[in-house]
């Protein structure tokens, strides 16, 4: 028709073209808005989280994600308060970028990326964006997947970072077209952008994704990968030999020969005469044309014959035995080879087994095909003196991608890498942490018998260790832990550490996973993180504190009051733990202690007091059971019972010298038989400490003996240890004795589960408690003599018995020998 004007849609190269300039320039279209002051952007954070979140109006959405922008170019960035307040943005932006109406992906899309491009490494903290956006790739709306596609490509450009890092590799694994593209480009970015050092000890999950893509069905993802691979050279000359060393030369050359445009280079520009190529005997085969070969230099005759070895090898090798044709390596070649008749073996004179890796020059070139597994049994296996040379053979493994060799050896790997860790060679501890971290991603099940010297080392070297290299790869192992290990085995070895940032830190990882759920329903697992959390929040300032109220808050969440109720009963008499228990509960911004229970407090101040009934013993006691059995079980089982029964072991820890404390016994003894166990551990002090007079040992045993009946073995045991390792030498030398009974009386698979843990406590105390006696010494080395009965030949693998000082292994296998005769 005339006089309208022809109207043409977009092509989706121009719209892809067209979005990809937006993300490029994003936030240069919106103008900015100055933050003042501290206060402000507090008060604009809090704005923003209530603005932004799915129950929002979508126009709301997008009005206080364009604020954002402009109060982030007006520099709120710069203010703690604001940059704290944006992972609380996450699952709003992530609603908005993971939606089906554009204008609100685009606006969620371009603040994640302004984010992103202004936060750099610091966006690591901020949350996984990746893997939500990386469904919309596949959106039907084109707009809505290049949108998705921007923001991936600007946080793989301008955020390196471990975490990232991680979600890039998760994120490589995908299957979709798409999302393989998307993820090629993410990985040439990384090469191109972030600092060598920043991968860390990821490189060999970096060469596997990267030689996945090579391989790739997809022309694209193929093209990007080689454009990455050629981006390893400048980037680091040494990981360029790693990485193409596990190529083919078939795959280099095309790597090599190709541009960053995807267009091979001209091999030469020489021109040469073509080169006639006739058969050689005309006689026997018929005439054929001759073929011209139009080529740019002379072919190479390939060669079929096998790889000829050095003289000197062929003499060794030719006065080996000759293995079974069945076992032989066939040729490479196609072509048939006649075979010669063997001659008879000759005596050759036995190799020794300690082996040591070979001069490169020595070897033929490896690739992923070529490799053939050592014959030597013990080629993995850790030899005395060999540690430098042992680690660097293992971690030539990992490089080469080539981990399925030592899949059947990883029990003795993990044993000799652990040992490796615990030498104070400062090269050696850097490369055996790195082997640690490859492996224990690949084969945690491995690495589970040796969590608690894992940690205890970690934790050590961190905080102890002056090499940089060597905290950086100990903080990376501490952090990932908690997804791949027990997260009740990590706790219960984190209740004998030091309190430091770092073992404060890895509470909080653990007790935040989902795995540890099932875990956080034990007493003993809770009050071990809780306690941490309490001796270390004066650590250091604001930020150890926060650290400990953020394990309040997550044992809060998924326990409930009850929890923490019962935490504040048990440290009850603690006057030093329990004023940090209300400083981390009060400045909460949640007011759990508030939260807990407003009961509480009631229930406190009407708990019966010794010096009220004129120190009259016997009267108190009957005072004290009324009040105990006015509370029905609910309420006494969850609140009440660690108030009364802590008050009762403090009463008699303080009077048993004064006066006859029979009738507190006693009144344990009733409760106990009305009530159950619960809170049981509140007065195991107490009994320890009576159990070494004559006249209440009858009592005490009696008291024992209904929480055996009451309590699982495994529990019990838990709740010794922290007595065993009591300065009261009357309550530790009490606390073993029992704890051998206790021993005795159980089978090797329950006492599987805390055999570590009770090992550990007994050698601590015989290698490094400064006043133990020998009767003492002697006393823990017949506690390890039972449980070496117990257990057989799986004690000897015990890690922190192995590392036992020999004098003191040596009263052990006296013990042991003692009981065998």
């Amino acid at each position: 028709m005339r006089g309208v004007p022809s109207t043409r849609k977009p092509t989706a190269s121009e719209i892809a073209q067209q979005t990809k300039e937006m993300f490029d320039n994003v936030g240069l279209d919106i103008p900015p808005n100055e933050v003042k002051s501290d206060e402000q952007a507090a008060e604009l954070t809090k704005h923003l989280v209530s603005m932004i979140q799915s129950s929002s109006e979508w126009d709301d959405i997008i009005a206080a994600e364009t604020q954002a922008m402009s109060f982030i170019n007006g520099g709120a960035l710069k203010f703690d308060s604001f940059k704290k307040g944006i992972p609380d943005l996450y699952l709003g932006l992530t609603y908005g970028a993971t939606n089906s109406r554009s204008a609100l992906v685009k606006t969620s899309c371009l603040l994640i990326s302004l984010l992103a491009r202004e936060l750099g490494s610091d966006f690591d903290t901020m949350g996984d964006y990746i893997t939500p956006l990386s469904k919309q790739l596949a959106n039907g709306t084109q707009f809505i997947a290049d949108c998705a596609k921007n923001t991936i490509l600007t946080i793989s450009k301008f955020c390196p970072g471990r975490k990232t890092f991680q979600n890039i590799l998760s994120f490589c694994s995908s299957k979709g077209s798409q999302q393989k593209l998307v993820a090629s480009m993410c990985l040439n970015n990384i090469m191109q952008n972030w600092p060598a050092e920043s991968l860390g000890t990821n490189w060999p999950r970096f060469y596997n994704c990267l030689a996945k893509f090579l391989e790739d069905a997809s022309p694209f993802v193929r093209q990007y990968a080689r454009k990455t691979a050629r981006s390893i050279k400048t980037c680091s000359k040494q990981r360029s030999v790693e990485f193409f060393s596990r190529l083919d030369s078939k795959m280099k050359k095309k790597i090599l020969e190709e541009n960053d445009d995807g267009v091979y280079k001209p091999r030469t520009q020489t021109k040469q005469t073509p080169v006639k190529i006739v058969t050689e005997d005309p006689i026997e085969k018929p005439q054929k044309p001759p073929k011209v070969i139009k080529t740019q230099r002379p072919p190479q005759k390939q060669d079929f014959s096998p790889r000829r070895e050095p003289v000197e090898r062929r003499r060794v090798s030719a006065l080996a035995p000759k293995a079974p044709r069945s076992q032989q390596e066939r040729p490479h070649s196609s072509i048939p080879v006649r075979s010669k008749k063997p001659e008879p073996p000759q005596p050759v004179e036995k190799q020794p087994q300690d082996n040591v890796l070979l001069d490169d020059d020595s070897e033929p070139e490896i690739t992923p095909f070529e490799f053939n597994k050592p014959s030597q049994r013990n080629f993995y296996r850790l030899a005395a003196g060999k540690e430098m040379e042992y680690v660097t053979r293992i971690r030539d493994v990992i490089d080469r991608g080539a981990t399925s060799e030592i899949i059947n050896s990883m029990k003795d790997v993990s044993k000799d890498l652990v040992r490796c860790m615990l030498c104070d060679d400062s090269k050696l501890c850097v490369s055996s942490l790195a082997a640690v971290h490859d492996l224990i991603q690949i084969f945690p099940d491995n690495f589970d018998p040796h969590c608690t010297t894992i940690i205890h080392r970690c934790l050590q070297l961190c905080s102890s260790s002056n090499d940089p290299r060597v905290v950086s790869n100990a903080k990376i192992i501490l952090d990932s832990v908690p997804p791949l290990m027990n997260c009740k085995t990590i706790i219960s070895s984190c209740e004998k550490e030091n309190p430091s940032l770092f073992l404060l830190s890895l509470i909080l990882s653990c007790i935040s996973n989902e795995k540890c759920n099932p875990f956080l329903t034990d007493v003993v697992v809770r009050t071990t993180a809780l306690s941490i959390a309490v001796d270390s929040c004066d650590l250091s300032g604001d930020r150890s504190m926060e650290l400990s109220r953020q394990v309040f808050k997550v044992i809060f969440e998924k326990c409930g009051p009850s929890a923490l109720t019962e935490f504040e009963a048990k440290i009850y008499c603690d006057k030093r733990r329990l004023s940090s228990f209300k400083k981390i509960c009060e400045n909460d911004t949640q007011n759990i202690l508030t939260a807990v229970d407003t009961s509480v407090n009631e229930y406190k101040s009407q708990i019966p007091d010794l010096t009220s009934y004129k120190n009259n013993f016997k009267d108190w006691c009957k005072a004290m059971e009324d009040f105990c059995n006015q509370f029905d079980n609910e309420t006494w089982s969850t609140i009440t019972s660690a108030f009364c029964l802590s008050k009762i072991s403090d009463v008699i820890s303080t009077n048993i010298q004064k006066t006859d404390i029979h009738p507190a016994l006693f009144l344990i003894q009733r409760l106990l038989s009305s009530r159950g166990t619960s809170s049981y551990s509140s007065f195991l002090y107490a009994v320890m400490l009576c159990k070494s007079d004559e006249k209440y040992r009858r009592t005490c045993e009696n008291i024992l003996s209904s929480i055996e009946f009451g309590v699982k073995t495994i529990h019990l045991l838990s709740s010794l240890q922290p007595l065993i390792r009591e300065s009261n030498k009357i309550v530790s030398n009490n606390s073993i004795v029992y704890q051998r009974k206790v021993i005795r009386s159980t089978t090797a698979l329950e006492f599987k589960e805390i055999s570590s843990d009770v090992v550990c406590s007994l050698c601590d105390i015989i290698d490094f408690e400064v006043d133990c006696d020998r009767s003492r010494r002697v006393l823990c080395a017949e506690a390890l003599a039972d449980i070496a009965l117990l257990e057989g030949q799986c004690f000897y693998k015990e890690t922190r018995y192995i590392s036992l000082a020999q004098t003191s292994k040596g009263l052990v296998e006296i013990a042991i020998a003692s009981r065998k005769t």
